[in-house]
């Protein structure tokens, strides 16, 4: 069977620590391939006094940990999903800071698509 890329925005404008990053939904049509990897690509501005690190977690599978810097960075970054961690319908996405109770976190993420492989 024939393979096309395809990707489903899941959002654009850019939310903070201080907004909703648990729990944003999104769909997957059925002509995606859930048995091929996917890759979900967003932009990330980050600062904190401390030590953290940001978790993103799929359908409450954690598919990308990363220590945050110290110093104030602003990137685009991007990561290999596994087979099978989309599903088909509604799927959802939450961002986590995980830091210690005392450490100063701001970050910043936007635009956030994935990119994923469908039968065509």
């Amino acid at each position: 069977m024939a393979k096309a890329a395809n990707f489903t925005v899941i959002f654009d404008k850019g939310r903070t620590t201080r907004d909703h990053l648990k729990g944003i939904t999104f769909n997957i049509p059925q002509s995606c391939n859930l048995d091929e990897k996917s890759i979900l690509m967003f932009m990330i501005e980050e600062a904190l006094s401390d030590s953290g690190r940001l978790e993103i977690v799929i359908n409450e599978l954690i598919l990308y940990k990363k220590g945050l810097s110290e110093d104030p960075t602003y990137y685009s970054a991007h990561e290999v999903l596994p087979a099978k961690a989309l599903r088909h319908g509604e799927n959802s996405i939450s961002f986590r800071v995980k830091s210690d109770e005392d450490t100063y976190v701001f970050l910043r993420i936007s635009d956030v698509v994935l990119w994923w492989q469908e039968n065509v």
